[in-house]
C-alpha cells in the first residue's frame, strides 16, 4: 500500500504563502497575497494533473510580474533511474519523490 501524500511535485506553501512571513516562516520576501494563497491551497489538494499544472502557471504568472526576488541560476541536474523501477522524474530537485519508487517485478 502507497503512502497518502500532497499530490504535487513541489510544494510552494513554507517559501511563498503569507503564514510563511518571517521571522518565524521561510517567506523572507513577505511576498504573496489573497490571490497567491489561494493558488498555493488549490495547489496542494488539486489531484488532477493538468489542472494542477495550469494553477502553478498562473502562480508562476503572478511571481515572474511581482519579481520578488531575482533568481539568478539553477545548478543542472541529470537524473538516471534504473528501468528496474517505475517512478517519474521532475524538473524540481532533487527530481524525484522517494515514495514514488515502485519496484518493477516480472
Amino acid at each position: 500500500m502507497r503512502e497518502l501524500r500532497t499530490p504535487c511535485a513541489y510544494d510552494p506553501h513554507q517559501a511563498w504563502h503569507t503564514c510563511s512571513f518571517s521571522p518565524n516562516g521561510a517567506n523572507r520576501t513577505r511576498f504573496g497575497n489573497a490571490e497567491t494563497d489561494i493558488l498555493i491551497e488549490k495547489i496542494r489538494t488539486t489531484m488532477d494533473e493538468e489542472k494542477r499544472k495550469d494553477l502553478y502557471k498562473e502562480f508562476q504568472r503572478i511571481v515572474y510580474e511581482e519579481q520578488p526576488m531575482v533568481f539568478l541560476y539553477e545548478v543542472p541536474n541529470l537524473l538516471a533511474i534504473h528501468k528496474r523501477f517505475k517512478t517519474k522524474a521532475f524538473a524540481y530537485t532533487p527530481n524525484y519523490f522517494i515514495g514514488d519508487f515502485d519496484m518493477n517485478r516480472k
